[in-house]
């Protein structure tokens, strides 16, 4: 017994040797400490002052949804084969949700509403001369011969430097937010940029875009649904199915004048996008703090590995003096 209060006591007195040593070498050297705190500091102050601010533009919007058919209709319809895709309602129904979201994201879209909108030289503003209204010529060199040679020596470097299509996307895809509440289904929409009137601005476009391309796409859908129904009512025999083609033009066609005077076909703002006042980023408060914590650290982790080298050192010359001296 006791033999292990020894113990227990031994172990305490290396854990007050060690934490007495390691408090002797921070404030040995308390001089690197500062310095290399205060250099973190002044790093992550620039930054936070220099750093461009980003404002976020955000709108609130809820999936457009409509009743189904009725049980008797939908009951003909599954009866014919073939058929159950002409007793659809136009307007979005409430699982389509997820359909108008991917369609929103997808590269053919955003890439046509940047066309539109000629939205490439306000995402890319440093390649663009907004003076002589063209892009600005690229620069032609050692660098670029450097890695000419190295990736592909076939590449041929362009005039301009103005960005392709899929950079373009890029662009705009990162900094546009999509998220779904999954309770209620409701929709925000966002966009992060250093100029905040264009990013209330695109939200407000795509909404409008969206809802558009969707529209549009159905009435093409139940015009052409109408074309061929026609052509079905013209060669039946049953009056049954003359009665069924019948009753789904008159839907396709009724589907088409809801879809024309709906604009707010896939999605209903509930809250539009206005100019956002303040940045989202740079936290600059949040960043000097950590850069005030991290130098601190490195500075102790510094100091801690010189007096562990400076002790190495001091333990060698002992040992090689006591060796000369034997």
């Amino acid at each position: 017994m006791q033999q292990n209060n020894t113990n227990f006591t031994s172990k305490s007195s290396d854990d007050e040797i060690s934490l007495l040593e390691i408090g002797q070498a921070l404030a040995k050297y308390k001089w690197i400490i500062g310095i290399t705190t205060i250099f973190f500091f002044l790093i992550g102050t620039v930054y936070a002052i220099w750093a461009t601010p980003i404002y976020q533009s955000e709108a609130l919007l809820a999936p457009t949804t409509v009743q189904k058919s009725n049980n008797r209709f939908a009951s003909l319809t599954r009866h014919y084969s073939g058929l159950e895709n002409f007793a659809g309602n136009t307007l979005p129904t409430h699982h389509s949700l997820h359909t108008a979201i991917a369609v929103l994201e997808s590269r053919r879209f955003i890439q046509k509403f940047i066309r539109t909108y000629q939205l490439k030289p306000l995402l890319f503003p440093k390649k663009w001369d907004n003076q002589s209204k063209t892009w600005r010529p690229s620069p032609k060199d050692h660098w670029w011969n450097i890695k000419k040679y190295f990736i592909n020596q076939d590449t041929n470097m362009p005039d301009t430097m103005e960005p392709n299509p899929e950079l373009t996307y890029l662009k705009f895809k990162n900094a546009l937010n999509i998220s779904v509440d999954k309770k209620t289904d409701l929709v925000a929409i966002s966009f992060d940029w250093p100029e905040p009137e264009l990013a209330s601005q695109w939200v407000n476009q795509l909404i409008h875009e969206i809802n558009e391309t969707l529209r549009k796409k159905a009435i093409i859908k139940s015009e052409n649904s109408i074309v061929f129904l026609e052509k079905q009512l013209q060669t039946a025999q049953l009056d049954e199915l003359r009665v069924l083609y019948g009753e789904l033009i008159q839907k396709q066609i009724k589907n088409i004048t809801l879809a024309q005077a709906n604009e707010a076909y896939a999605f209903e703002i509930l809250d539009e996008a206005i100019v956002p006042e303040h940045p989202i980023k740079p936290k600059r408060l949040l960043i000097m703090l950590l850069s005030l914590i991290i130098g601190l650290i490195l500075g102790s982790i510094i100091a801690l590995i010189k007096n562990f080298i400076q002790k190495q050192k001091v333990a060698l010359i002992s040992s090689t003096s006591q060796h000369t001296c034997a």
